[in-house]
This record gives structure tokens, sequence and C-alpha cells, in this order.
């Protein structure tokens, strides 16, 4: 599995953070779109205490996950992933692979990278900062 955590300013995509994993033997046999999501769970899952709180467009090369968040009659770990998944508010958008080469090359890179991490957010700093922020004191 593969996901990137970036935003975009000045219409350049700019990547903040990268997370990785290997797929156990019975991840291996899920379906492909059941690995698909199971990526956006999985890397939503990584990078939360920056998602959380905040809407975010999802980006997939997996056109049938648009749909499958609308199942009305999920399997049981279909299910599970989106009450996970309701904690957020996002958009799913489709790009072909060849042009969402990022996340692609992570999840099929032969050295494993679990995850980079960039430091860890400091809280009392992080505190700091949201009670000198105008708009957070709004």
């Amino acid at each position: 599995l593969g996901a990137v955590l970036s935003q975009q300013l000045n219409g350049e995509e700019h990547p903040i953070a990268y997370a990785s994993r290997q797929l156990n033997t019975s991840v291996r046999n899920y379906s492909e779109t059941e690995k698909e999501l199971l990526a956006i769970v999985w890397g939503i899952g990584q990078f939360r205490w920056y998602l959380y709180g905040w809407k975010f467009k999802v980006i997939t090369d997996h056109a049938p996950l648009r749909w499958t968040l609308l199942v009305k009659d999920p399997s049981s770990r279909l299910a599970r992933w989106q009450m996970k998944l309701t904690e957020y508010e996002y958009d799913i958008e489709y790009k072909p692979g060849r042009r969402h080469m990022n996340a692609d090359t992570l999840s099929r890179a032969v050295a494993t990278i679990k995850y980079i991490d960039h430091g860890a957010i400091d809280r009392a700093w992080l505190k700091e900062s949201q009670e000198s922020d105008t708009e957070c004191q709004q």
C-alpha cells in the first residue's frame, strides 16, 4: 500500500509526507477494489493528524472506488471501512495511473518504506500557534 499527503500551491502538487507498507498474506487475497479501498482507509489513518477536521480530496487511480462507498448493502469489511471514513470530510477523484505515479510507485516499490516522519508535532508549539492565530480565535 502507498499513500502520499500533498497540497496544491499555485497549481503545483507539493508532497508533505509519504507512507507505505507491505500486504500480509490474507490481504493479498482481497479483490483489487478492496485493496485500493484499504489503501485509502490506511492512508487516511496514517495522516489523520493532518486531515481530521479539514475537507480534503482523495485521488485514486482505481475508477470503481468512486462508487464503492455508495453500496447500499456492503460486506462487513466494507461496512467497517465505510464507518471509519465517516469521521472525515472528503471527496474521491479518479486520476489515471500514468498521472498519479507518486503513490502508485510507493505501492510497487521493491524496497519497502515503512514511514517517513518529518518530525512529530510539538503539542506546546501547536497550542501556542493556535492561541496566536486569529482564525482559531474566532
